[in-house]
This record gives structure tokens, sequence and C-alpha cells, in this order.
């Protein structure tokens, strides 16, 4: 048992520093590009997309701290917290990623469009950035029971 423990302690380590490590540093360099570059109707549009992210995070936050609550007062085994910390991480990443995609897609048109007029970032403003379900993560679970076994 304290294998699969130690084999989920070691994978969430992994992904919390590959989350703060890598792919925040990589969205906030988008960004401060995307300020000074884009259009201010593509600015409005990664802002409101940011502030999608900052909700998902807050949600986030609120589902740990629950589970972090159950299993203060036994009410869940600890394991249960690493599953569901494992999870949230998972899905934070993927929708970061995904909005770190996006804006480079944004700048690239920017880029097209001040050589050859042909495409412009406007045309990506209003179009869906397929984020993740807040599900996606459930895919670290089958992860983390395999490593149990």
């Amino acid at each position: 048992m304290q294998n699969g423990i130690d084999g989920k302690r070691n994978l969430l380590a992994e992904e919390v520093r590959r989350y703060f490590g890598e792919t925040c540093p990589a969205l906030a360099a988008r960004c401060e590009v995307a300020i000074v570059g884009l259009p201010t109707l593509a600015r409005r549009e990664v802002a409101g997309r940011l502030q999608t992210l900052a909700a998902v995070t807050s949600e986030t936050n609120r589902e740990l701290a629950a589970a972090r609550v159950a299993v203060t007062r036994r009410q869940a085994p600890d394991e249960f917290l690493l599953d569901r910390t494992l999870a949230s991480i998972e899905n934070l990443s993927e929708i970061a990623q995904t909005m770190t995609r996006w804006i480079d897609r944004l700048l690239e048109a920017r880029s097209l469009d001040h050589r050859s007029r042909s495409r412009s970032p406007i045309s990506l403003i209003g179009q869906p950035m397929q984020l993740p379900s807040p599900l996606a993560g459930q895919c670290t679970v089958h992860r983390i029971r395999t490593i149990r076994q």
C-alpha cells in the first residue's frame, strides 16, 4: 500500500513541478507578447480566457480544500486527497497548455497578417478553445491505479 502512495506522491511532485516550472511560465511569456502585439479586440479575448483559467483555478482550490478537510476529519483516506490533487493539477495543466496553443495561433496569425495580409488574428476571436472537460484529469486516476498494482 505504501508503494502506491509513494508512487502517487512522486507523480504529484512531477506534475506540480511541470505545471509551475514549465506550463505557467510558458503561458505567462505568451501573454506578455500578446498584450503588446495584438489588437485591442484580441487582447480582450485573451483577458477573457485568462479569467476562465482563473475561475477554473479557484474552483480547483475549493475542491482540493474540501478533499483536504475530508481527509483531515478521517472521512476519506489519504489516497483520496492524492487522487483528487493529481487529477486537478493535470486538468489545470491541460487548460493552460490549451490556452498557450491558442495564444500561439493568435500570434502566428498576427505575424502572417503583417507579412501577407492574408490572415488576421481577429479571425480567431470567438473561436472555441477546446478546453478539456473538468473530468479530463480523471485519466490520472487510471495512471495512479496502475502505479498501485
